[in-house]
């Protein structure tokens, strides 16, 4: 059964209209080990590979099998050491970092043959939206993600502008501000706002995928809108 896994500060019009795809809303609480502005991101928190849900230790999430592999500590992770779950799968592919990702998901993906792409942006996930898992379509912000992407075969719409919000930085990721459910690529905001609008909308147009706003707020980065199988 599907699960949409948000951040717990997520305001409650996103959370409200998240609710009318009929799946169950988990709620991730804070986790102290990361950064207060992205404690409760679900990309930093939570990692499906096929049917294995990783998470860290402190998160606490009812009704879920949680596989810990990130020792107890009171100190607060510094890069790359809160990139561990960060990394996406887009059909038989695992997009990550190899020299920050978790060595635990790393073997498990590799021994179910995901294909390894390796990326130099540790933040994985934040900077990837998925629209297309079959035909391997994605949007990012990241150049890097999208130079290395490309040559994999991808189709990858890069957006020139950073104009999602993440208090107190700079800037968020499109990633993190977004997720597909369904039929649907969801947006943290209001994604007509964005200057780029026509050409998301056109990209996920081609993939048979509809652009929805779950709220009228600028785009806001969330830590993405993760739907899990479990």
């Amino acid at each position: 059964m599907k699960k949409i896994f948000v951040d717990c500060r997520m305001d409650r019009r996103c959370i409200e209209n998240l609710s009318t795809f009929g799946y169950e809303i988990v709620v991730i609480n804070e986790n102290p080990n990361f950064d207060a502005a992205v404690s409760a991101h679900p990309d930093m928190n939570v990692l499906q590979i096929g049917t294995r849900i990783f998470s860290c230790t402190n998160v606490h999430i009812s009704g879920i099998h949680i596989v810990p592999f990130i020792n107890g500590s009171n100190r607060v992770l510094e890069y790359p050491g809160d990139v561990l779950l960060n990394a996406v799968c887009v059909g038989n592919d695992f997009i990550c970092r190899k020299a920050s990702i978790a060595t635990d998901a790393l073997s498990y993906a590799e021994q179910l043959g995901f294909r390894i792409i390796n990326v130099n942006q540790g933040y994985t996930k934040c900077n990837i939206c998925v629209v297309d898992n079959d035909n391997k379509a994605v949007m990012t912000e990241d150049e890097g993600i999208e130079r290395i992407l490309s040559a994999h075969g991808y189709d990858v719409l890069l957006l020139r502008t950073h104009e999602v919000k993440l208090h107190p930085y700079k800037n968020g990721f499109i990633g993190g501000a977004s997720g597909m459910i369904d039929n649907k690529i969801v947006f943290a905001g209001d994604i007509t706002k964005h200057s780029e609008y026509l050409y998301i909308k056109r990209f996920c147009e081609k993939y048979g995928k509809e652009t929805v706003s779950l709220s009228g707020s600028p785009l806001y980065d969330f830590g993405s809108v993760l739907v899990l199988d479990i």
